[in-house]
């Protein structure tokens, strides 16, 4: 059974993006001029005759005006790392009972991304039909320092400690968009690199000496290099608009292996270690139900595929469903708009399949066991509750219930996330 997990929201379910970031009470099915920048950059265009500015909580800064006579966007502050894989891998070559887990780099980045402000810069303009965008993006964050984060229960109690040294994140990435009449299409690269360091030199605490004190990083995935595509296709018809999104994201690890003696050690090269592919095929409206309230819509069929690679190990994992996303709008007044949606997945297929070898380089003899199982009426988060406010060229969006367990009302998260657009 597969038993590794991959940390990358995006891939579990189409573009959920929303009214604004904030609106998530909208499950997915609309999206202002922020959002549609964020999946096409050839958007930018349709700024109009105003510029707008947006600040947020978890969404930081982000800028929509023109220079030049092009389309210029700037985002500053919204987090965008791709994450960690999860689990335990070993390579052909290390000792034979040898196996380095994520958990101290995974641990490590959700310490790291705090520190992060990535910067997304956009830029489009209008070729006779056709607009067109580019976006670029770049991230980097080191600490020259040793980390050190911990697993607790429930209760707070301390489980485990770990301590890594000099963990760095950087990233880049680059997407093209074009829209021309009733059809856009958007291609996207990434690449995210984590990274520990693998021993750390301190002094001894003798100040007669000039002797250092060396300490290396447990048996452990060191580091972790992520490269990502993806290729989204929308068509507007009549009442509804049609989309094809493809993703595949590719990890290669770094395997340390410390030696008994605590001396030093081995670090190995896993390549193509995790392989994760999701396409979604489907389709979205909006619909004006009476005077104040407009319902949104979404409908998707999902294909998502992980692979993981191992010495002995190939495990493979496959979700097959139908999903849908609802939510409503009501305009209370006209300073203030009420929203409440859900989206589950209908019905679905998962499947997975792990086979060991009997030599290390997955050769030889093999043993494989299969699971499949099918789901109905699945969660895909929990119904939400949002409201908007405007005031004149200002605008104020805040989710009022989001916090992923299915319950209702106010929660923990109530305000979880917030943010103010102004237009200029």
């Amino acid at each position: 059974m597969l038993h590794k997990g991959f940390l990358f929201v995006s891939l579990l379910a189409p573009s959920m993006s929303f009214a604004s970031t904030a609106t998530e009470s909208l499950s997915g099915a609309t999206r202002d001029l922020f959002d549609r920048v964020r999946e096409n950059p050839a958007a930018v265009n349709d700024r109009g005759d105003k510029s707008s500015l947006r600040l947020g909580k978890e969404a930081g800064l982000q800028l929509i005006t023109n220079a030049a006579g092009y389309g210029l966007g700037i985002r500053a502050g919204a987090s965008q790392e791709l994450a960690v894989v999860t689990g335990s891998y070993s390579v052909e070559g290390a000792p034979e009972n040898f196996a380095a887990t994520t958990t101290i780099l995974r641990k490590t980045a959700e310490e790291l991304a705090r520190d992060g402000l990535p910067f997304v810069l956009t830029l489009g303009s209008t070729s006779g039909d056709i607009k067109w965008g580019l976006e670029l993006g770049y991230q980097s964050i080191k600490r020259n320092e040793e980390v050190i984060t911990d697993t607790r229960d429930s209760d707070g109690k301390l489980l485990a400690t770990y301590t890594a040294y000099y963990p760095t994140y950087s990233s880049g990435g680059l997407s093209a968009g074009m829209i021309m009449g009733d059809l856009e299409a958007t291609l996207s690269w990434a690449k995210g690199d984590w990274k520990l360091g693998t021993s750390q030199s301190t002094h001894d605490g003798n100040t007669a000496t000039a002797d250092k004190r060396t300490v290396y990083l447990e048996d452990a995935v060191s580091a972790q290099s992520t490269t990502y595509y993806n290729l989204l296709t929308r068509y507007q018809t009549k009442g509804a608009q049609w989309f094809l999104d493809y993703t595949q994201q590719v990890s290669d690890l770094k395997l340390w292996d410390r030696n008994d003696a605590q001396t030093g050690g081995t670090q190995y090269d896993a390549k193509d270690a995790r392989k994760a592919m999701r396409l979604a095929l489907g389709g979205e409206r909006n619909d004006t139900l009476s005077e104040g309230i407009k319902l949104y819509s979404k409908s998707w069929l999902t294909y998502l595929k992980f692979t993981d690679n191992d010495i002995k190990t190939l495990s493979e994992a496959t979700d097959t469903s139908v999903s849908s996303a609802h939510g409503v709008e009501v305009e209370a007044a006209s300073w203030v708009a009420l929203r409440a949606g859900f989206q589950a997945s209908i019905v679905g297929v998962t499947e997975s399949k792990e086979t060991v070898y009997e030599t290390a380089g997955r050769k030889g003899k093999s043993e494989s066991n299969t699971e499949k199982s099918t789901y109905v009426m699945r969660s895909l988060s929990s119904p939400t509750m949002g409201v908007g406010f405007k005031f004149g060229n200002y605008m104020v969006d805040a989710t009022l219930a989001q916090d992923g367990t299915g319950n209702l009302g106010f929660t923990e998260k109530i305000l979880g996330k917030v943010e103010v657009t102004a237009k200029f």
